[in-house]
């Protein structure tokens, strides 16, 4: 997505639902089935209410935004088109998703559970359930208490235990975790802990591990990015790890490994070199090459190794140290970096847990020191290199990339909007200068990408998976 709402700390309380009763008589030759047996209960092309008996109810939604109640028995209950809210309640249920974004739970009992299109959000409850996503992307589900199954599509599909009675064991690389119960994962890519002490183990590939409350321990099973180009954000090779709250110990693997602070109360100080990390708790951290801090003023420092930070909104002290280091503005809506002066001003809207929406813009100014290379934003940028070598990359949005002195590499990025156009001046020295509109002073040039049919979005790379915990953290309010 604790008692704040934030973008992992979901808060599971019961979803408020209406009372009203939809009983829909159906006409015998017309009626629907819901997985293969013939429905009790029609919902309309509107959005209903639909409340089921204490018998075992055959229930099915069409068009709408539906709130489905099944009541007591062992109900079948089949989504419709739109954006439904389905609550199995009492006996062994079997409910199966539609084609929006749904919000699937079993409640008590053996439940079965499937999501079908859209981004689905699956939750056990208690019993032993079988909770298997759809063809979606990032899928959520909670399992709750009992031996549960839980499948995803190795499609960003989250796990999350942060109403667990104690803390757990989460092993993503062998499927097994421990703690609300026994359960068994497959094809799962992020887990989120509970409010105790929980160790968190990723997988081969790309990971999201999200401590929350408690002395939690994470570790990164690696991945297959790199720190040359935006490539690695927008194709999701890294591994995200936040420890939040208490005194956690973070381990990266190969690759990218990042640890967000982002959920801090207040400005963080970390160090890579020595490997601390203080302001959300006291953390030890290895093996991280990237941070992303606070909306406060945080310290930044790297280590002799090529790292990456990312501010987040405050007037931060950002120091890459030894190696070539890499300033990126990714989740802004727009920045100013100039390396020759050692500046950057940044403007961020960051996440607001009071009304579930993105706060008002944050504009900040930023020191830096030891660092060679800027990764640009989704919106207009002016990016300045100084007399060193410098990778500038715009990401998206009209830039304007200077390269100044030095052998550079500068890419506009492709245009994506035709309204796009990316301004690039290699300055002194042999520079290289990709997706620029009649780029000067480079040596070598490549003409601008074809332009896309569509713009990408933060929810096709950037930090995805938090920004998905963002709208299901404030759908559970």
């Amino acid at each position: 997505m604790t008692i704040k709402l934030s973008m992992r700390a979901l808060m599971a309380g019961a979803v408020a639902l209406a009372t009203t009763v939809v009983l829909i008589p159906i006409a015998e030759a017309a009626t629907p089935r819901c997985q293969g047996r013939r429905a009790t209960i029609v919902g309309t092309r509107r959005g209903d209410v639909i409340r089921g008996t204490r018998r075992a109810d055959v229930i099915v939604a069409k068009g709408g935004s539906d709130k489905i109640f099944g009541r007591g028995g062992n109900d079948l209950i089949c989504a419709g088109k739109g954006g439904d809210e389905v609550v199995g309640g009492g006996g062994n249920d079997r409910l199966r998703g539609g084609r929006g974004q749904d919000f699937l739970s079993g409640q008590a009992g053996d439940d079965r559970i499937l999501g079908q299109g859209g981004s689905d959000a699956l939750f056990g409850g208690a019993g032993d359930d079988v909770l298997i996503v759809g063809p979606g992307s990032f899928q959520f589900m909670l399992p709750g208490t009992g031996n549960d199954q839980v499948r995803g599509n190795a499609n960003d599909d989250f796990v999350s235990y942060f109403d667990s009675p104690a803390g757990v064991n989460v092993n993503l690389a062998t499927g097994v975790a421990t703690g609300a119960g026994n359960d068994t994962l497959v094809n799962i890519d992020g887990a989120e802990g509970s409010a105790f002490d929980d160790t968190l183990v990723g997988s081969a590939g790309s990971n999201f591990l999200f401590g929350l409350e408690g002395n939690d321990t994470l570790e990164s099973g690696g991945n297959t990015g790199d720190l040359l180009s935006p490539n690695t954000v927008l194709e999701g090779r890294f591994d995200f790890m936040g420890g939040d709250a208490g005194d956690d110990s973070i381990t990266g693997g190969t690759g990218v490994n990042l640890v967000a602070h982002d959920l801090a109360p207040g400005p963080i100080d970390v160090d890579l070199q020595t490997g601390q990390a203080t302001g959300d708790g006291s953390d030890t951290l290895a093996g991280i090459q990237a941070v992303l801090g606070t909306q406060f003023a945080d310290t930044l420092t790297g280590d002799n190794n090529d790292n990456l930070f990312e501010s987040e909104g405050g007037a931060d002290t950002i120091d890459g140290r030894a190696g070539s280091d890499t300033f990126v503005l990714v989740d802004a809506e727009s920045g100013e970096v100039d390396l020759g002066t050692s500046s950057a001003t940044t403007i961020y809207r960051p996440f607001d847990p009071d009304t579930g929406q993105q706060g008002s813009p944050i504009t900040s100014t930023v020191a830096l020191a030891g660092i060679e290379n800027v990764w640009g934003s989704e919106g207009d940028d002016v990016l300045r290199g100084d007399a060193a070598s410098n990778r500038i990359f715009g990401f998206i949005g009209s830039d304007q990339l200077f390269g100044l002195a030095g052998d550079d590499h500068l890419d506009g990025g492709p245009e994506f909007d035709p309204s796009d156009v990316n301004t690039i001046d290699g300055g002194d020295g042999t520079d290289t200068c990709l997706n620029g509109t009649s780029p000067t002073n480079c040596e070598v040039t490549q003409s601008s990408e074809a332009r896309a049919t569509s713009s990408p979005t933060r929810s096709d790379g950037a930090w995805a998976m938090v920004d998905r915990v963002i709208a299901l953290s404030w759908f559970l309010k």
